[in-house]
């Protein structure tokens, strides 16, 4: 599946090890190795000792290993400055990843590329349309002040401004919709041309994206 989305791009030799906790995912040239310590189980005794967040700790578990070993991989190959310049490129390059998480692993439960349970997922899903109005009410998608959008992108407990239902990384969440309708717009473009275009600004207004009204 790598070798059909991303032709030409070498396939890495995966290795596993076990290091004091140092890293879950460790990549170099043509390899990419998983840290088989991060992935002994939530209730492992000794994750605490470590004081790792709760929302962290129940992640550490064999299900989250090859969505965060193809994560991992298509950052080393695809993370660039430009990923940080605003809040919707941010959003774009991390729909991209899920989008191509989803693809080279479509056994994979949406719960797990997304790292939702399965009430956080129905929640994000069924207030997908207020989600997204957020971000335009509050003209979050042009800043590029970090200090301003980044708990709306990196991961935690939920998300302020929200009800405790809502998860974390619901720029992210929203990044993939958009990434999803702008490659069904796009039905010829492979997931290789989809990283390379950088113009986050061009994905969204291509995507013709509109999340329906949840019923």
């Amino acid at each position: 599946r790598y070798k059909k989305a991303f032709p030409g791009k070498p396939i890495p030799k995966i290795m596993t090890y076990v290091s004091p906790f140092s890293s879950n995912v460790m990549t170099m040239d043509s390899i990419a190795g998983i840290g088989l310590h991060f992935y002994l189980g939530a209730n492992y005794k000794y994750y605490p000792s470590l004081e790792l967040p709760m929302y962290m700790i129940k992640k550490l578990r064999k299900e989250y290993m090859v969505n965060d070993l193809i994560k991992g991989w298509l950052d080393s190959e695809y993370m660039d400055d430009t990923a940080q310049s605003s809040c919707l490129s941010q959003m774009i390059y991390y729909g991209k990843v899920m989008y191509a998480t989803e693809l080279l692993a479509p056994e994979t439960n949406d719960t797990i590329i997304t790292g939702y349970s399965a009430s956080q997922l129905d929640w994000v899903y069924n207030h997908e349309e207020k989600i997204w109005g957020f971000f335009i009410e509050q003209d979050l998608l042009y800043k590029t002040n970090p200090k301003i959008y980044i708990k709306y992108i990196h991961d935690g407990n939920t998300t302020g401004g929200f009800p405790k239902e809502a998860p974390a990384k619901l720029g992210p969440f929203i990044g993939w919709q958009i990434v999803r309708s702008f490659m069904k717009n796009h039905p010829d473009l492979k997931p290789a041309d989809l990283f390379r275009l950088q113009d986050a600004q061009l994905i969204l207004s291509q995507s013709s994206y509109k999340p329906s009204k949840a019923s």
